[in-house]
């Protein structure tokens, strides 16, 4: 029975960002349960969907749609955590790239800083792709809100992707 080791790195600090690699998924041995919050050395607790706290990130193409989307929900009473593009971010910033974004979001919900998270770009699947290559990151492109219940309960979907050019905001 052995424990997890503590998780606390930076999220960047695990990421190569220029090879797109996450580097916690080099050694997945022991394989940790992120969801045991006692095993867990994160510092506080992991910031869940019960508590209405939720990851979002975005590139350029994706922003239009995750401002809708979060305005929604923060009207809903939800607090989000942006880590993509902003209203004042510079267009030449390489960092706001739709997989640097993907990969950071990924390292978040790896390390168990965050239950869910919601993540756009122009199609939805280059962010999930990138997204998809840390541990334990579930993710999935969805285009409705049906789409996205069956993949939340019936695929165990952790992290929702939406592309801004298919989803209109309504």
């Amino acid at each position: 029975n052995e424990t997890a080791p503590p998780l606390r790195a930076a999220a960047l600090k695990n990421y190569d960002l220029d090879s797109k690699i996450c580097n916690s998924c080099i050694d997945l041995s022991p394989v940790r349960d992120y969801n045991d919050k006692k095993t867990l050395d994160l510092g506080g607790f992991m910031k869940t969907i019960k508590d209405k706290q939720l990851l979002v990130g975005a590139d350029f193409a994706g922003f239009p749609l995750k401002e809708a989307v979060v305005a929604h929900l923060q009207r809903k009473g939800w607090t989000i955590t942006d880590v993509g593009v902003r209203k004042d971010s510079d267009p030449n910033d390489t960092d706001l790239m739709f997989h640097r974004v993907g990969l950071r979001v990924g390292s978040m919900i790896a390390e168990g800083e965050f239950e869910r998270a919601l993540i756009f770009c122009g199609t939805g699947m280059g962010i999930h792709i990138a997204a998809s290559k840390c541990p334990h990151v579930h993710a999935g492109v969805v285009e409705s809100v049906p789409a996205a219940l069956r993949a939340i309960t019936g695929n165990g979907v952790n992290v929702l992707a939406m592309g801004a050019f298919y989803v209109a905001p309504q």
